[in-house]
C-alpha cells in the first residue's frame, strides 16, 4: 500500500500506478464504516500520521557526522 505522505489528497497529474486517490479514499471510507461510532478516530489518526511525516525531517540527526574516530 502507498498513501499520500504530506497531504490527504494526491497532488499530481498522471499517475502510472492508477487512481491512487480512489484507493486512498476507499480505504479511509472503509475505516470509517468499520469504526462506526469511532469513525472520527480514522481521520484523527490519519491527520497525526501526516503531521508526523511533515515534522519528522526537522528532527532527524545524522549521528555519523558527530562520531569521532578513536585510535
Amino acid at each position: 500500500m502507498s498513501f499520500p505522505m504530506h497531504h490527504n489528497e494526491i497532488r499530481q497529474g498522471i499517475n502510472p500506478l492508477g487512481d491512487r486517490q480512489k484507493f486512498y479514499d476507499d480505504f479511509m471510507n472503509g475505516c470509517r464504516e468499520n469504526a462506526k461510532e469511532y469513525a472520527s478516530g480514522c481521520d484523527e489518526t490519519e491527520a497525526d500520521r501526516i503531521d508526523s511525516n511533515l515534522r519528522q525531517p526537522a528532527f532527524m540527526v545524522n549521528f555519523t557526522e558527530n562520531v569521532g574516530l578513536s585510535s
